[in-house]
């Protein structure tokens, strides 16, 4: 199976204003089913995540050859068209005021979460859909 979305690496670790996540979409999906979070390297092949450090890719749709970077320092986002390609560059910015991949110990992971639980307070007090 392949991943939807692909993390291709942590590009300028440690340097501000430059470390970004990079990312490249692998098959057509919607970023609204994508999170990206920081993770403490247990093994080769895991992460233990560290509490408090999410980010939601917001909603789009993308293309396979479409690039996702994440800085994680404030910017605006920006959608960018490649020349000569039908793919795009889209930026994401996480807004923090330091550096999160300093340590070559931290790593980015993904999670996919399609579906997502809500309280039933939410349920019981919504509101009647126009067609009642």
């Amino acid at each position: 199976m392949i991943d939807p979305i692909k993390i291709e690496g942590v590009t300028d670790r440690g340097i501000g204003n430059s470390e970004r996540v990079v990312m490249r979409a692998q098959t057509y999906c919607d970023l609204g089913h994508y999170w990206i979070g920081l993770g403490m390297r247990q093994s080769q092949n895991s992460v233990f995540p560290i509490n408090d450090n999410l980010f939601w890719l917001g909603k789009g749709l993308i293309q396979p050859g479409d690039w996702i970077f994440l800085y994680t320092g404030w910017g605006q986002p920006t959608t960018t068209d490649i020349p000569s390609q039908t793919n795009k560059i889209y930026t994401f910015y996480w807004k923090r005021d330091r550096v999160l991949f300093q340590s070559p110990e931290i790593f980015p992971y993904l999670i996919n979460a399609p579906r997502v639980g809500l309280p039933n307070e939410m349920y019981q007090n919504a509101l009647p859909s126009p067609n009642e």
